[in-house]
């Protein structure tokens, strides 16, 4: 016949978890506030070299040239020069996008919040069992020792 005896055990712990927001200097806040621009002379640059072609057709030197072939090569320069601006504005709105997640990017890890400490909390139960003659020999072993 075997009797045990039984051992109950609990455990409880808490924790907390904390963070702390990163400082807000005068420096990010002025990369915060910064605006990004694309280049304000590329209209002024298209309009200078429609103007210098438009000038060259009327050459007083140049060789003779109907009205029409004027105008269909006045035209077909015309479009080259505006399509060479309007891809000067989309690279320019490119570069400003570029730029503008660049600073996101850049304030969000300055602006991040660090870490502080982390624990856990929670309960452990359990029960160990041995037996009831293990027991008392262990017992009388450890009174026979200390008799000793």
């Amino acid at each position: 016949m075997s009797e045990t005896s039984r051992q109950n055990q609990t455990q409880t712990g808490t924790g907390s978890y904390t963070t702390t927001p990163a400082a807000n200097t005068p420096d990010i806040e002025r990369l915060r506030s910064q605006q990004f621009k694309a280049d304000p002379s590329i209209g002024y640059r298209v309009g200078g070299a429609l103007r210098r072609m438009k000038d060259q057709m009327t050459s007083p030197t140049g060789g003779y040239v109907t009205p029409q072939m004027r105008d269909a090569i006045g035209r077909s320069q015309e479009r080259s020069l505006l399509e060479s601006g309007s891809q000067a504005m989309r690279e320019g709105q490119h570069d400003v996008n570029q730029q503008e997640y660049g600073r996101n990017a850049t304030l969000a890890a300055l602006t991040q919040p660090t870490s502080g400490t982390s624990s856990q909390s929670g309960t452990i139960t359990g029960t160990t069992s041995q037996p009831l003659l293990g027991t008392i020999i262990g017992s009388a072993a450890g009174v026979g020792a200390a008799a000793l």
